[in-house]
């Protein structure tokens, strides 16, 4: 299997980083007949973020983060979705 990368890609991503041997998440594209769970994302990542804090109980997790670049925080809504690895 192999994948075309685009310079926008390769700025924004850390996929220009990786070497033969790393494993990589590999996702199919949705088909629109598929049933789709969760909700849609597309883009670019913007950034990524540093576990700080985890707070587990019976019945739920709350995982708090630290953004890298505290300007970003502008874009992330209060109850707002995001993806980690892909999933919303």
């Amino acid at each position: 299997i192999s994948f075309d990368l685009m310079k926008e890609t390769l700025r924004i991503t850390n996929l220009g980083d990786i070497q033969v041997g790393d494993e990589v998440n590999v996702e199919r594209a949705a088909k629109f007949s598929d049933e789709i769970g969760g909700h849609l994302m597309s883009g670019h990542i913007m950034t990524t973020a540093e576990i700080v804090k985890i707070l587990t109980s019976e019945n739920n997790r709350q995982i708090w983060f630290k953004v890298q670049d505290p300007t970003l925080m502008k874009y992330i809504l209060y109850k707002g979705f995001i993806g980690i690895d892909g999933i919303s």
